[in-house]
């Protein structure tokens, strides 16, 4: 079977911090994804959000869409509701050929969190995991049903960050709830990722390959430092 790697345009241009590469034009990006040799980029920010549109910039330089990311509320909505908001988002990657969302729960105030330091981020309370898998496997299988399938991203400073977080994701969900496997945010939480990996090998379906610089992790957790604050040091460097 043959392997082709695909990319994430946050390499050129970040959406979370705007001045880190927001002026590289989107076109620039995509020429350089496709002349480094990948087959394939997640979105961005700078992407059209129209299918005919998207469809077009990525056939002029001859790339698939793998992906996109999508901030997920299912801690604070109901199946329903949450369906309805994620539709045009599983509309346009369906449309452009993809077949997973790169989904992740930013419930509970991730985006402060992302900038608060590392200890201060949403926890979802321990009696609450039975319920919430339940309405995430319902959420996922409606995905599923309609043509992209959920990618769950662990991610800093959100209700899945950990090890131990990602281990009660799966146990209390269903196999619609694939795992999208992050080496580097894993690290980063403190975590094992050959350990991780192992573990749920069975329900991974979109990996990032990432790595961090030891230096600045372990300075990171020392100092409480904030997630963002790490990445703006250079915590992460990446291959998707």
């Amino acid at each position: 079977m043959s392997v082709r790697i695909g990319i994430n345009p946050i390499t050129w241009t970040n959406d979370d911090v705007p001045e880190l590469g927001g002026d590289t034009p989107l076109e620039t990006c995509l020429a350089e994804t496709r002349a480094a040799g990948y087959h394939g980029t997640e979105l961005g920010g700078k992407f059209p959000r129209e299918s005919k549109a998207l469809a077009g910039v990525l056939a002029a330089h001859k790339l698939d869409l793998v992906s996109g990311w999508y901030d997920g509320r299912m801690a604070e909505r109901s199946v329903d509701e949450e369906f309805a908001a994620v539709l045009p988002h599983l509309t346009l990657l369906r449309d452009c050929g993809a077949k997973h969302v790169v989904y992740a729960d930013t419930s509970l105030g991730r985006h402060g969190a992302i900038w608060g330091p590392i200890s201060q981020r949403p926890i979802l309370p321990v009696d609450e995991w039975t319920a919430y898998g339940r309405k995430l496997t319902a959420l996922a299988e409606k995905m599923r049903d309609f043509g992209v399938a959920m990618a769950f991203h662990h991610h800093m400073g959100t209700i899945v960050e950990t090890d131990a977080e990602v281990d009660a994701l799966m146990k209390h969900t269903g196999p619609a709830v694939g795992l999208l496997f992050d080496t580097g945010h894993c690290a980063f939480s403190g975590g094992d990722p050959q350990s991780l990996l192992e573990r749920h090998l069975g329900r991974i379906v979109h990996f990032h390959c990432k790595d961090t610089r030891p230096d600045i992790l372990k300075k990171a957790r020392a100092t409480d430092m904030s997630f963002m604050d790490a990445v703006l040091e250079g915590i992460l460097y990446r291959a998707r």
